[in-house]
């Protein structure tokens, strides 16, 4: 049933957390974060929008065992950056469109941390572009874009 009333029912979330991340596949370190997530996503609408404020540390990954060796599988660039933590304000916009009719399908961009969907019908296709510029606030400045 459709409901032709102009109230909406905007989704607003808050979010604290604490996460460690393995890379140590491409650089040789892990990173710890902790921060606040604030997303948005207007009742019925492709778009979403997250607002991020977090502490991010750098954690190098050591050969021996329990890190009794001064021998990091880290770069040399990295090491210098594990001293000070840095800080990133980022806002996020998401769209998302799928093929299926039902908004229900659509996911709302801001679940996973590569705004990854999280739901989608069997067979549907699902397009979603996203771009999340950092900067402002803190010491960390980049505008990253992703497409799916």
């Amino acid at each position: 049933m459709h409901n032709n009333n102009n109230n909406t029912n905007n989704e607003l979330r808050v979010q604290v957390y604490s996460r460690m991340s393995n890379v140590t596949g491409s650089s040789g370190c892990s990173s710890m974060a902790q921060g606040v997530r604030l997303s948005l996503r207007p009742d019925g609408q492709p778009h979403s929008f997250l607002f991020e404020l977090s502490k991010r540390h750098i954690v190098p990954v050591f050969l021996a065992p329990l890190g009794l060796s001064t021998q990091t599988a880290t770069s040399a660039a990295m090491l210098r950056q594990v001293g000070d933590p840095s800080f990133k304000c980022s806002l996020r916009h998401t769209y998302t469109w799928s093929s299926s009719s039902s908004s229900s399908s659509l996911s709302d961009g801001v679940d996973g941390d590569d705004g990854a969907a999280t739901s989608t019908a069997k067979g549907k296709l699902l397009v979603k572009v996203s771009n999340e510029l950092a900067g402002l606030g803190g010491d960390v400045c980049f505008l990253k874009s992703k497409a799916s």
